[in-house]
């Protein structure tokens, strides 16, 4: 794996911060609700969904927790959410066995193309390797073409998701081998953000 896949490159912004949070956290709110309004826009069925039938509501928050073997993640830039994503435990039966699955990849609309999803998908790579996971799962639907590229420039596995469900169009698998391998040596620290 190329070293590029393994360090992301830190954003050019001010006061970067990892903060592991919850749902519930009110710097997380502008964010929960901003990737709402992405799907809205994007999913007719989104959009004409009741509240509780919205994709954001899709998953218990409880599954982002240490408990459930999970985290909340957001990127913050002087204070502000500029970044963000979860993990959890994956049940998707066509996920490598001991898979996170990754949810909630977002980054704030006035920073995008500044390298701040390839950050936030690095550090939550090592989180679920902290979380003791072999293998990151993640699905996007086929209104979210940049999200396509990004995990693919990534090196993330494409996957045929083989289902008529409009959000599960692509699916993608990664190993963590060489990310366990640069933890186990100590060399990267949960939260940590390097001047590279």
């Amino acid at each position: 794996m190329t070293e590029f896949l393994l360090h992301a490159k830190t954003p050019d912004l001010p006061q970067l911060e990892f903060c592991y949070t919850t749902l519930e956290d009110e710097l997380a709110q502008f964010m929960l609700s901003d990737l709402q309004s992405v799907y809205d826009s994007r999913y007719e069925s989104q959009a004409n969904a009741p509240h509780e039938k919205k994709e954001i509501n899709s998953v218990p928050a409880e599954d982002f927790t240490a408990e459930a073997t999970g985290a909340f993640l957001l990127l913050l830039s002087e204070g502000q959410a500029v970044g963000g994503g979860a993990i959890m435990k994956c049940r998707n039966p066509i996920a490598e066995e001991n898979s996170a699955e990754f949810k909630r990849i977002w980054t704030h609309p006035d920073y995008r193309g500044k390298g701040i999803g390839k950050f936030v998908l690095n550090e939550l790579e090592f989180e679920a390797v902290r979380l003791g996971y072999d293998h990151i799962f993640l699905t996007t639907g086929p209104a979210q073409p940049e999200a396509v590229g990004l995990y693919q420039s990534l090196g993330y596995i494409h996957l045929p998701a083989d289902s008529d469900d409009e959000h599960l169009h692509h699916a993608f698998k990664k190993p963590l081998a060489e990310h366990r391998a640069l933890h186990e040596a100590g060399q990267r620290t949960r939260g940590e953000i390097s001047d590279s």
